[in-house]
């Protein structure tokens, strides 16, 4: 990722997301940026690019594209180019769905495991309770 400022009138987009809640430990960000860059004769240099943050872990996807115009296979490879990073960003799409998906569905079952294991833990709780006092009582009696 560049470090380098660009123009306000070159950036399509820009977002820089914190992922963890308040409080939480750890860093844990996205960044997206695409920038229309060079745009020469006989060059182009179209920037976006998705960078994904998790403590000292970080992933960085190009979707961008760039190189030479000046020739009609020039301008066909951009082409192909185009279309790759629009398959890339659709194939992401649809893994983050369902990821996002299943993940919900995953959350939930964990969460009414450990409703049962709350419910477990008390009725021990209780248990233990009941047995303390059952010996109290056998002990005075």
């Amino acid at each position: 990722m560049s470090t380098t400022s660009t123009p306000e009138e070159q950036r399509r987009l820009y977002i820089r997301e914190f992922l963890n809640n308040e409080g939480h430990h750890g860093l844990a960000s996205v960044l997206a940026e695409i920038t229309d860059g060079d745009d020469s004769d006989d060059y182009l240099d179209f920037g976006a690019t998705l960078q994904i943050t998790d403590c000292s872990r970080s992933v960085n996807l190009d979707f961008g594209v760039y190189g030479q115009t000046g020739t009609q296979k020039d301008r066909d490879q951009l082409r192909q180019d185009l279309e790759n990073a629009r398959a890339k960003a659709d194939r992401l799409k649809g893994a983050i769905f369902l990821f996002v998906q299943k993940l919900d569905e995953a959350l939930s079952d964990v969460e009414q495991n450990l409703d049962k294991r709350d419910a477990r833990a008390a009725k021990k709780t209780k248990n233990k309770r009941k047995n303390k006092k059952a010996a109290k009582a056998s002990k005075k009696g």
